[in-house]
């Protein structure tokens, strides 16, 4: 899950917006009466600009696309009177590609999605017909791979049950408290002050949510990226696999690698069926690659909670062994000093090495009686 905004009164300070943690933004790509379709690059009204993108880009946050003319645009002209089922085809079609010309005149890759809005409390039985004609007419303009929507539950919902988008952003109101688990961000607070400007709070709760870094490449902040070598602040760099997956994934700028990638032989010890393949560990990431499952992130709450685990269970271990030793060290002192004290033998009124004398002087003899013994008798 990532934090991000949404706002159309100005743009925030990407310092301040970094030290909230914001990690994408959803910016509008169009449109308004009187939008110049040829000047793209200039400031006007609410809708990015080539300059914004790469302001975002470069702090590290990631666009992500949205366009809305007017409210209620998938079901009427604005005034109230509605379309016709083929007129709301023609405006989808008209919307989606008049999207993706700023979407694209701002930098924004091919693939990325572009969020449509109905911003109006949506009701299935007499606005579906008409949105769904809508965003079949988008579809047909851009694919559908890359349609999503906005608004309450009610109207994602249905656009889901109906196939008729990728991408679903939810806003929490017209909502009565309800989140379909299929959409990918969750608009969950209005109106919020940040940096004497207003904002929108929304939360990503896909990897995927269609953001502009799905089928390009964001290079992290204050990192290098040449040669197809990825160097963090620290000097430590990220390659192949690592590498693409870091510039693909929105990567937070602080969360370094610790060290370069290395083999093990068992990648997890929480979950030893993963079994071998190269890692590299970040400051608050592991990254794995294995020849089956490629590159993947690594679930290293769990590994750290298992090995501090083992950690108590050696520790409680070499704890009662110390005890032990303890308690075989004081017993090797006592037999010590008992030994110590223990006196030898001895026979009242006899010299110890006298008698040690006499036996050396009898063994002698018993040596010489055995040799006399041995001569012949002539």
């Amino acid at each position: 899950m990532a934090f991000g905004l949404d706002y159309s009164m100005g743009m925030p300070p990407v310092a301040d917006m970094k030290a909230a943690g914001v990690a994408f933004v959803c910016r509008y790509v169009g449109y308004f009466s009187g939008y110049n379709l040829n000047a793209i690059a200039t400031p006007q009204g609410k809708c990015l600009t080539p300059g914004e993108a790469k302001t975002l880009i470069a702090g590290g946050l990631s666009p992500v696309s949205n366009y809305e003319w007017y409210a209620t645009r998938p079901i009427d002209d604005g005034n109230g009177n509605r379309w016709t089922t083929d007129q709301a085809f023609a405006a989808g079609v008209w919307d989606a590609h008049t999207g993706n010309a700023i979407h694209l005149g701002c930098g924004g890759p091919s693939t990325a999605a572009i969020y449509l809005s109905g911003d109006w409390d949506f009701n299935t039985n007499t606005d579906g017909p008409l949105v769904a004609a809508y965003f079949k007419g988008a579809a047909s303009a851009i694919g559908l791979a890359r349609i999503g929507a906005y608004g309450g539950y009610w109207l994602i919902k249905f656009l889901f049950d109906n196939g008729l988008i990728t991408y679903g952003w939810q806003t929490y109101a017209w909502s009565g408290g309800q989140w379909d688990p299929r959409a990918h961000i969750q608009q969950y607070s209005n109106g919020v002050n940040m940096s004497g400007l207003e904002v929108d709070y929304d939360r990503s709760i896909k990897s995927d949510y269609g953001q502009w870094t799905q089928g390009g490449t964001m290079v992290p902040a204050n990192w290098k990226d040449a040669n197809n070598i990825l160097t963090a602040p620290n000097g430590v760099v990220v390659v192949r696999g690592f590498r693409d997956y870091v510039l693909n994934h929105n990567w937070d700028p602080a969360n370094w690698p610790l060290a370069a990638e290395f083999s093990t032989g068992q990648l997890e010890a929480s979950n030893t069926s993963i079994g071998a393949g190269d890692q590299q560990i970040f400051r608050w990431a592991m990254l794995g690659w294995t020849t089956i499952r490629g590159v993947f992130f690594e679930w290293i709450g769990q590994e750290l909670a298992y090995i501090r685990q083992q950690v108590q269970r050696y520790a409680t271990q070499i704890q009662q062994l110390q005890a032990q030793a303890q308690t075989d060290a004081a017993q090797i002192a006592q037999l010590k000093a008992e030994l110590a004290a223990a006196q030898q033998p001895t026979v009242q009124g006899v010299d110890p090495a006298k008698v040690a004398d006499r036996l050396t002087a009898l063994g002698l003899l018993g040596k010489q009686v055995e040799q006399l013994a041995a001569q012949p008798i002539s």
